[in-house]
């Protein structure tokens, strides 16, 4: 072994802090995107082959991330949003909705749309 637990420890740290993987090449330590090498099962130690379905990997992971952000995103929508809606509803069945009251809920929906577009970004493909 050409490390110490040590290093290995530190290596560790680096490539988490990087969103990445820590595998284990020939007794060495590299730091490379999760699933791009292919590893012995069950281990992070590789002998250095690279994964022949990385880019499609790559774009199940992003598929798989805007499916999550979209999930969060409706969420928060019904949280927020359809109390308004519903209250909205509601005092137009009653004949007690009027101008000024839509004015304000244009206002607050499109506020409500720009911080959750903000708090749930969608992901860029790199």
């Amino acid at each position: 072994m050409s490390y110490s637990e040590t290093e290995y420890l530190n290596k560790l740290f680096e490539a988490n802090n990087k969103g990445e993987k820590l595998y284990v090449i020939n007794n060495e330590l590299v730091i490379a995107p999760i699933d791009y090498y292919i590893c012995f099962p069950n281990s992070n130690v590789s002998d250095g082959t690279l994964n022949p379905r990385y880019k499609e990997v790559l774009k199940e992971r992003f598929k798989q991330q805007c499916d999550e952000v979209k999930r969060r995103r409706q969420a928060e929508y019904k949280r927020k949003s359809d109390p308004l809606i519903l209250r909205k509803l509601r005092k137009q069945l009653l004949s007690q909705w009027n101008n000024s009251e839509e004015e304000k809920l244009i206002s607050q929906l499109q506020n409500i749309s720009t911080e959750i577009k903000k708090a749930y970004p969608y992901p860029t493909q790199d």
